[in-house]
């Protein structure tokens, strides 16, 4: 993740003084999730075009965050109320020992992630389908596309039309 530019073409809005202005955007986490999201922008929408961008995402299957996650926030608690709702709620439904949900450490400083899912999207801007792989261990990938589930060899998991990326901390 680059810093962003946001200059003539592209002013940034100062919520201090109501002026455009010229500013540098810079992403940083403040508290690293345990489910963290990666979507990618893949359709362009303005004034000149509207298309799907097909270009290949490179994504690894480990994700390493540190660089981005601001030193006072190194830790999450086991006492933040959002945090324990969601617990609480995984474990009342079942769905940790389902989805293995219950490998996230409460806690940690480590800001490592492994991918466990890919939404793909096949189509055009127009219309398309969603389908989704999911890793069900630490070896088996599958594919559910409507009705029809499929076991996935891993190198068939980086796919050209990856839309979201599922990461769970390690």
């Amino acid at each position: 993740m680059n810093d962003e530019i946001l200059d003539e073409d592209n002013l940034h809005l100062c919520p201090s003084c109501g002026e455009n202005i010229c500013a540098t955007l810079k992403v940083e986490i403040c508290k690293a999730p345990n489910i963290l999201l990666i979507h990618f922008k893949r359709f362009l929408n303005n004034k000149k075009e509207r298309k799907k961008i097909n270009s290949k995402a490179y994504y690894p299957d480990i994700l390493d965050l540190s660089p981005f996650v601001t030193q006072s926030s190194d830790q999450t608690s086991s006492n933040d109320p959002l945090n324990s709702s969601v617990n609480s709620l995984l474990n009342d439904s079942g769905l940790n020992q389902k989805m293995h949900l219950n490998r996230y450490v409460v806690g940690s400083k480590r800001h490592q992630y492994r991918l466990y899912g890919i939404i793909e999207h096949i189509g055009s801007l127009d219309g398309g389908h969603y389908v989704t792989l999911a890793r069900m261990n630490e070896k088996e990938w599958f594919k559910f596309n409507d009705g029809m589930v499929q076991k996935m060899k891993k190198k068939q998991i980086h796919s050209t039309d990856a839309y979201l990326l599922c990461y769970e901390k390690i």
